[in-house]
């Protein structure tokens, strides 16, 4: 007995159409629509509890700046450019230059070379001074030291028979 599989295809027509088609929406399921119904469950991009989590903190996040924006309203000016001049929000070269200069004028030494350099919320300033003795310097130093702009004294060296002095000081300011 010959099995003719056209004769068994046709008496089973929709009995194959039926199992093609399970075939067919299994492997379209398991491809395509299992991993997007993954976005539906708890945890996944669509689950509200999570967006409603991030909203509150969100919330408590702009609270927090509205109530520094108030603060930073009920702040003095004065305060303010008093904050300015310790630490700037820029390399501000002219400041610089006149607190070199109330340092210089109280210790009576003389500038006879000066240069900056800016990157990275630093300015670098090489200094050269003449013209006094080791006392002057002393005081030129502690001018610095107690001036309002936070500097940092990096590199010194001292020639006793020139009388001269050259110094490395650096600078910070915001970025």
């Amino acid at each position: 007995m010959k099995i003719n599989l056209g004769i068994i295809f046709i008496r089973n027509f929709w009995l194959s159409v039926l199992l093609l088609a399970i075939v067919v929406f299994g492997i379209g399921y398991f491809c395509l629509i299992k991993q997007d119904l993954q976005v539906l469950r708890p945890g996944g991009s669509f689950d509200i509890n999570a967006y409603e989590e991030i909203i509150a903190s969100q919330k408590i996040y702009l609270t927090k700046i509205k109530k520094l924006a108030e603060d930073y309203k009920k702040l003095d000016q004065t305060s303010l450019k008093k904050l300015d001049s310790v630490i700037s929000t820029h390399p501000d070269l002219p400041g610089l230059m006149l607190a070199i200069d109330r340092a210089r004028g109280v210790s009576g030494l003389k500038v006879t070379n000066i240069s900056f350099t800016t990157e990275k919320g630093i300015t670098k300033i090489y200094l050269e001074l003449a013209d006094g003795g080791y006392e002057n310097f002393k005081a030129f130093l502690k001018n610095i030291e107690e001036n309002a702009r936070i500097m940092d004294v990096k590199k010194l060296s001292i020639s006793v028979k020139n009388k001269k002095y050259t110094v490395e000081i650096n600078s910070y300011y915001q970025q």
